[in-house]
């Protein structure tokens, strides 16, 4: 997970899309909530939860967003001034995000804190626990490392000088990628990336790469052998999020890629160029607090009023509120934490220098 403000031009179709998705996996967790693990027998929750529930995809479709947007944030930058702003715009949100929800859980009674000690708690801060084998505090907080790893990788390109040379290195990325979901070799190449969800940021950074340079034979083959490749793992891990998948299940979630594939394909290649709007700039900003905050906490809070207002009652007042206190926390992050963490961060590494 990325959210903006990362040194890119505003592309506000982006921006739509990164909201989009994120509103759709609240909307699934909540719906899934009541549909799925503790089921009210209530029609329209059911109704709707047949549809959200293919919005386990928005989850790796975020990636794509992060493959377009990290790349282009780093050919604007050094490696330097790439790592802080990386810093700065993770740590701080999702430090009050891991604090919130664990004290939220705590005081709520309900014994969901249980399963998060201190030291948990203490190694969620550093964004790592799921290198050194610690639960996340929140299950939701699982797309990090994916991401950490993505981040690592680019720096890696950036401070040995290759990150220029795309072709040559996104075009061996794919090749790895295909040849790890094929034969699953080369088998340590789980040690550097994740080659299952590889497909959506390759997939995003050829479309960042066309929207440069213009659809040429090379960025358009490895967009599609992404597409690909994003169809396949969809397909077959698809009964892995859908209870007694079918095939229609299968197909839908596939099509749901198909469409995010064509929708930045059409970014990408400008067919359609809309307005800034500070409406989505602002709902876009939210994002990343919103995803971080929106499970736990707000199953508990559900668990809460549920029995006073009913289950479609306390999802939406759930949603709102996510909508609200993320809003607010974006806010504050950025005007307040941001500026100086960043000062702080780039003063330290001038001394290193």
């Amino acid at each position: 997970m990325t959210h903006p403000g990362s040194g890119v031009l505003r592309i506000v179709e982006l921006d739509i899309l990164r909201f989009l998705s994120i509103f759709s996996v609240l909307l699934h967790h909540y719906l899934a909530w009541y549909s799925v693990d503790f089921p009210r027998g209530s029609a329209l929750i059911d109704g709707l939860f047949g549809v959200f529930q293919y919005a386990f995809v928005c989850l790796p479709l975020l990636f794509m967003i992060s493959g377009f947007v990290i790349f282009e944030s780093a050919m604007r930058r050094g490696a330097r001034s790439f790592a802080i702003g990386r810093v700065v715009r993770l740590y701080p949100a999702y430090w009050i995000a891991v604090s919130l929800t664990a004290c939220y859980a705590y005081f709520s009674g309900l014994g969901e804190i249980a399963t998060v000690s201190p030291a948990t708690y203490l190694v969620n801060l550093t964004m790592l626990q799921s290198f050194v084998g610690f639960e996340d505090v929140d299950i939701v907080y699982w797309t990090l490392a994916v991401e950490l790893q993505f981040y690592l990788c680019v720096l890696v390109l950036m401070w040995t000088g290759v990150l220029r040379r795309v072709r040559l290195w996104l075009a061996a990325w794919t090749a790895l990628t295909i040849a790890y979901m094929v034969f699953r070799q080369p088998f340590f190449l789980t040690w550097l990336i994740d080659p299952w969800y590889s497909p959506f940021f390759i997939g995003g950074i050829a479309c960042a790469m066309i929207r440069r340079e213009g659809e040429s034979p090379l960025y358009l083959m490895i967009l599609l052998a992404s597409l690909a490749l994003a169809c396949w793992d969809t397909y077959v891990s698809t009964s892995e999020f859908i209870a007694h998948c079918t095939q229609f299940d299968r197909w839908a979630a596939v099509a749901v890629i198909g469409a995010f594939y064509l929708a930045f394909y059409v970014i990408a290649t400008r067919r359609v160029q809309m307005k800034p709007s500070v409406v989505w700039l602002n709902l876009s900003g939210l994002t990343y607090v919103l995803y971080l905050i929106h499970n736990k906490a707000g199953k508990i809070l559900m668990h809460a009023i549920e029995p006073r207002i009913g289950p479609i009652g306390a999802i939406a007042i759930t949603a709102v509120l996510a909508l609200v206190v993320s809003y607010l926390l974006y806010e504050w992050i950025e005007r307040k934490l941001a500026p100086p963490f960043r000062a702080r961060l780039q003063a330290w590494a001038s001394r290193r220098r």
